[in-house]
């Protein structure tokens, strides 16, 4: 009796990237980082005192960054599927989600001054580069 070997179940590339749901989803995701970027610099430039309007503008600039950089690194990574894509999606990640827990812990402590902000960050996110 032949064993039938079934033929192995492909994903068709499209335009030879691997997983295209999820390129268009992390484009879309990265579009919307820029517009709120965009909009709060907007809003911060029409109040006359910014600085006392949005007193955790760094810390949110940071946040930013960090959706930014894990954006660009998951259309590389499910565009093409490699090592070096999927060890720096997962990086990425991990530095989003510190920068999210500096961004909760400087504004459950109500930390407005820039160096008090820094104080907190900066060592969240030496223990992310870890």
């Amino acid at each position: 009796m032949a064993i039938h070997h079934r033929p192995e179940l492909r994903v068709h590339m499209l335009w030879g990237i691997e997983e295209p749901a999820s390129v268009l989803f992390s484009f879309v995701s990265l579009f919307l980082v820029f517009v709120i970027i965009f909009q709060q610099r907007r809003l911060a430039k029409q109040h006359p005192n910014a600085i006392a309007a949005f007193p955790y503008r760094i810390t949110w600039h940071l946040a930013g960054l960090s959706i930014f950089l894990n954006g660009i690194t998951s259309i590389l990574f499910h565009w093409h599927e490699t090592v070096p894509t999927e060890h720096a999606d997962y990086v990425s990640v991990v530095f989003m989600q510190c920068c999210y827990i500096a961004a909760a812990l400087v504004r459950t402590l109500c930390l407005t001054k820039k160096w008090q902000q820094l104080l907190v960050v900066l060592p969240v996110l030496a223990i992310s580069f870890r």
